[in-house]
């Protein structure tokens, strides 16, 4: 194990043996802090190339970036955890180039942001502090990764927009999904891990179980939903977006191999099939490898 693992592991073991209240608090706060990877050529090609502006939010002026045609119709790219806008430019420059007004940017804590630590209800904010700024005159489309699926899934259930494409690479469910590894990794006693939940439930005023993906999933209407996932994907599983898929039946499931979870934003199967959906007259039979 690596030395900041084991002093992170040392360090709440003790602490929840002392007080499991604080350290379940303490825990929560940890959690929101975000590790700033290096940035890629690629993204950082995007970032010297893009138009830039803001969108004003409660949490200060959320910094954004679109190519494409500013007359085309409107593509909102949400990326996930620890990554940023320009994570998604690969998938952004296949939609610019097909007429669409491309938007991404960057969540709290994320890219470029001024900020040191979010959550899921704070890059809720970010997302509809982007849609009001671009004031869609026509029904938007949404492309989300990771983390940022779960972002434009509770942002758009709260939220009366028109949607016209939904389109999800990999998507978690629910909070144990974060939780868990990181309270298996520290060993936390139960008082510590429902301190943890307790703490996700006042953050959104909502009970732990409501707060999934799923159950946001059923106040989300657009005209066309699809989720590409790979089968073997080692972050978020597949069993995930095969549960969305059964549970919501408008939705079309594409199941790829040896994509990854982060490669698959430069992949070009993926660019293919998001070509597919974004096309004029989108024809579901020449979807890729379509998972039923």
């Amino acid at each position: 194990m690596k030395p900041q693992l084991l002093f992170i592991k040392t360090y709440f073991k003790i602490l929840d043996r002392i007080d499991s209240k604080k350290a379940g608090d303490i825990a929560f706060d940890f959690m929101q802090k975000t590790q700033r990877l290096p940035f890629k050529k690629k993204e950082i090609a995007f970032y010297n190339t893009a138009h830039h502006f803001s969108a004003p939010s409660e949490l200060g002026d959320i910094q954004c970036y679109e190519i494409g045609d500013p007359a085309g119709a409107p593509v909102i790219l949400v990326h996930g955890w620890e990554s940023n806008a320009g994570s998604m430019s690969g998938i952004g420059n296949v939609l610019a180039y097909q007429g669409y007004h491309v938007i991404s940017f960057d969540l709290p804590a994320h890219g470029h942001s001024k900020h040191r630590k979010t959550n899921l209800k704070e890059c809720t904010l970010a997302l509809e502090a982007v849609i009001r700024r671009v004031n869609p005159a026509v029904p938007i489309s949404i492309v989300t990764h990771s983390f940022g699926s779960a972002v434009a899934t509770h942002t758009l259930s709260r939220n009366p927009i028109a949607i016209d494409r939904f389109i999800i690479l990999t998507s978690p469910n629910d909070f144990s999904e974060f939780i868990e590894p990181f309270s298996r990794l520290v060993g936390f006693s139960k008082p510590a891990l429902n301190q943890i939940i307790s703490n996700a439930e006042y953050l959104f005023d909502e009970p732990f179980s409501s707060l999934q993906v799923n159950h946001k999933m059923k106040d989300v209407f657009p005209n066309r939903r699809g989720i590409i996932h790979d089968k073997f994907d080692r972050v978020i599983p597949f069993k995930n977006s095969e549960m969305l898929a059964s549970n919501h039946p408008d939705t079309e499931l594409v199941a790829l191999e040896k994509t990854g979870h982060y490669r698959m934003l430069w992949n070009d199967v993926v660019h293919d099939q998001i070509k597919i959906w974004f096309s004029p007259t989108p024809d579901s039979s020449l979807n890729l490898h379509v998972h039923t």
